[in-house]
Formats: structure tokens, sequence, C-alpha cells
């Protein structure tokens, strides 16, 4: 690969890295932040004595790698919302009974015992955090919700159930790795208020008559709901036997993004990397970026 051979793409490369060692591996702020300032220190150090010993010239090149993979570490760690200030995780304990108002934004496929969801956390206690969670209303209840509906209930924030059998899917990882960081059973006496509200976005306006749509197509229901899962990331409709699929090949995490998700970030990391186009062979970086 001689792409390798150009400085530019040996710091990138080491960027990216360290990117990917942040969404894979759970590691905080202050770590991140550490080694990100012992490379740098490391990286001053070498600079220093590298114009006299040829040893400190090798140790140049590899703190300035270090030290980029750190840079990447720490920006991908930074970004998470779990670390922000106004994260929900900051302003409630698990297992505390709160004043919590919350928008369902994704709904999931139903268990034998409850409806799921994805929800938005809005506010807690009156303070205003963000963050998701996994929202879970018993069938019992007999109360239809859909996505876009905000309610607010007095009851607490668990941790996502980890429990399974040795070598099976970790469900609460998965959830770690798209930001969802607790889950809230919510009992039909709790709930104080449920606002269904008339002009609801344009967004989820545009994504229910799609699927409208597509529901009136004449689509077979095992496509018609992988297409709703990946375009619109509506997994409600998706067969088990799917899903368990996508397990089994080790790409669940696809089904957690919708094609609308991945089209905006598509066009968004396109403009920013319009530039390497005037180096060689920057149309071919630019793709596999």
């Amino acid at each position: 690969m001689k792409w390798l051979g150009y400085p530019i793409y040996r710091l990138l490369l080491a960027y990216v890295i360290g990117l990917l060692i942040a969404m894979y591996l759970q590691i905080t702020i202050d770590i991140a932040f550490i080694v990100l300032s012992t490379s740098f220190l490391v990286l001053c150090f070498s600079i220093f004595f590298s114009r006299t010993n040829t040893v400190f010239k090798a140790l140049f090149s590899f703190s300035v790698i270090f030290f980029l993979i750190a840079l990447g570490v720490l920006n991908m760690v930074s970004k998470r919302p779990i670390n922000q200030s106004h994260h929900f995780s900051n302003h409630t304990i698990h297992g505390k009974e709160q004043m919590i108002t919350f928008q369902l934004t994704d709904q999931l496929n139903p268990n034998a015992y409850n409806d799921r969801f994805y929800a938005r956390i809005n506010e807690i206690d009156g303070k205003n955090v963000t963050g998701k969670v996994l929202v879970l209303f018993k069938k019992s209840d007999s109360v239809e919700y859909k996505i876009g509906h905000r309610l607010t209930v007095y009851d607490d924030i668990s941790q996502a159930s980890d429990e399974r059998n040795p070598g099976d899917f970790n469900y609460k990882e998965y959830l770690a790795l798209i930001d969802v960081h607790g889950q809230i059973y919510v009992d039909d006496d709790h709930i104080l208020n449920v606002y269904v509200g008339e002009n609801e976005s344009w967004i989820i306006a545009l994504r229910n008559q799609s699927m409208n749509s597509l529901e009136t197509s004449g689509l077979q229901e095992k496509p018609l709901g992988i297409i709703q899962a990946l375009i619109l990331g509506q997994r409600n409709n998706v067969e088990s036997s799917v899903t368990q699929s996508f397990r089994d090949a080790g790409v669940i995490h696809i089904l957690a993004l919708s094609g609308l998700h991945v089209g905006i970030i598509l066009l968004i990391l396109r403009w920013f990397t319009n530039w390497l186009k005037v180096v060689k062979n920057g149309r071919w970086l630019q793709s596999a970026l």
C-alpha cells in the first residue's frame, strides 16, 4: 500500500485507530486524558533530544503515532453522551424514584410481557437533561403508545439487564454501544402525564407517512420488516429469526442505525473529506473513510 508512504496518511490512520479503540473499549475520560498527557510529555521529551541522539529520533516517530492514537481516544470518549455534564446519569441514582419526562423515539419488537421503546430523557425533577433509555410498558395495561408521545412518570431508572448464558449475545453491551444507558419499567399507576402532541415533528410525521406507504405496498412481511429497520430505523416488525441471523453474523449493530442516519453521516463525511480529491489516490482514501 503505497499510500502509507505518505506521512499524512500514517498520521490519519493512527488517529482513526484511536477512534476505534475508544469505540469498542469502555475507557473513562480521566484515563484517556492521562494517557494523552503522558504521550504529549513523551513527545516533547523526544523532540528535545532527537537532534543529538538516534535512539530518540526513533522514539520521536513512535511518540507521534502514540499521541495521535491517544488524541483519537480522548476525542471519541469526550463526545460520548454519557460523559457530558447534562447526561441524566449525572443527575439520577439508579433505583431511586424521581419525576422523569421522556419522549418515545423508537419502537422495538415487543416480548412476551412488555412493549418496548427507546426514549430520549428530557427532564429529571425539573432539570433539563439528555440521554437515551430503554422503556418497557406492561402489555397487561392495554395502553397503546406511539413514537413521539411524551410522558411524565414518577419512577426509577435501573441498569439494563445483563442476565444471559455463557457465550450468548450481551444485550447490555449492545445498548451501551448505541448510547442507551438505563431502562425504565413503567407501571400504569406511576404515569403522571401523557402528551400526544397535535403538532408532532416533521421528521416523525414523514417517518410515519413512509411507514404507512410501505405497509400498503404489498410487500411480504419479512422483507417489509427488514426495509423498515434499515431505512427508517423501525425494528418493531423484524422477525425474531431475522434478528437472530444478524446476531449470529456479528452485525446486529446494523439494525441499530437507520439508513436515514447513515445517509446523513455519509454526506457530512464526504463534505469534510472533499479536499482529499486533490491528492494522489484521494478518491480511494475518501471512499475508504
